[in-house]
């Protein structure tokens, strides 16, 4: 059974950007990380951990991580929280990263000397020991929870070399961990005979209940991709046209096109319907905007 290390020497800095959640910088060889103009930040004191099976490191030598998230400030309004691109989730209370089968968590306690306030958003910084070594696959996740339990947030992982007795900076953008579904549509009925066209937008929220904004994917609890398809159907479904996904950030939305067929009758409809799932399969249940009925109107109302 192998155990953890909890002495902290080498940098792993996290550099999360976001329209909300702003990003971290990835800090000179030797040096901390500070971002947003804030003062460098200790490491923090005795992370919670859990321990992996396998054969132990302890005679393995190590370097230094150190990573850095921005934490929005989380707002008093529910309906801002819900709709203000905010990512990372401004719900984040503890960041967990593996390297090989070793598994460290780091309780967030936003406000404190780890996780100081600058301007509107928490700079958190945790440090902790790594195995050195070349191709070091490296997991990092976020959670709602301070020991690292439930629902993640956001993850990701990459491949780095760690480099024993040194800081090791690295720069990684995390995916939102997708927990429930929302569509927004421009409009909601065409006219007859006129055409036109409207946009869809796709709203992914975490187990935090923040809307996932910024750089980086839409991924499910394990990191598979989120794939969503938006389909037409009913009386006058000929008429429109769903343009391409714009897939592959977080910022999902479709351009429907009405007019494209022999435009049939005023007082028909056409009904949307979105599915999302990924590979394993997971599938998601579409709070609003799934099924969406659209009217076509006989005059401009």
């Amino acid at each position: 059974m192998k155990r953890l290390h909890l002495a902290f020497t080498a940098i792993i800095a996290i550099a999360v950007v976001g329209c909300g959640g702003g990003g971290a910088s990835t800090p000179p060889a030797g040096g901390s990380t500070s971002t947003g103009g804030a003062a460098p930040v200790a490491p923090a004191a005795s992370p919670s951990s859990a321990s992996g099976s396998g054969s132990g490191s302890q005679s393995k030598a190590t370097g230094t991580a150190t990573f850095t998230i921005r934490i929005p400030v989380k707002s008093t309004s529910a309906s801002t929280n819900r709709k203000k691109p905010a990512y990372v989730s401004s719900g984040t209370n503890s960041v967990a990263f593996t390297v090989g089968n070793e598994t460290t968590v780091v309780p967030l306690t936003l406000g404190s000397s780890t996780c100081p306030l600058a301007m509107n958003y928490y700079s958190c910084t945790a440090q902790s020991n790594v195995p050195a070594g070349t191709n070091e696959t490296i997991s990092i996740a976020t959670y709602a929870s301070s020991d690292g339990s439930g629902t993640p947030l956001s993850l990701n992982s990459m491949v780095e070399t760690i480099t024993a007795g040194q800081n090791n900076p690295l720069t990684i953008t995390l995916n939102g961990v997708v927990n429930t579904l929302a569509l927004q549509y421009s409009a909601t009925s065409v006219v007859y005979n006129m055409p036109g066209g409207f946009t869809v937008t796709l709203l992914a929220y975490d187990a935090a209940g923040d809307l996932i904004a910024g750089p980086g994917s839409l991924v499910d609890s394990a990191g598979n991709t989120v794939t969503v398809t938006l389909t037409p159907s009913g009386t006058d479904a000929a008429d429109f046209s769903v343009g391409e996904e714009n897939a592959g950030t977080t910022a999902i939305s479709w351009a429907v096109l009405y007019g494209v067929g022999s435009m049939g009758n005023a007082g028909t409809s056409a009904t949307f319907t979105a599915t999302a799932m990924t590979t394993t399969p997971t599938t998601y249940t579409f709070t609003s905007g799934s099924p969406q009925t659209i009217s076509v109107l006989a005059s401009a109302p």
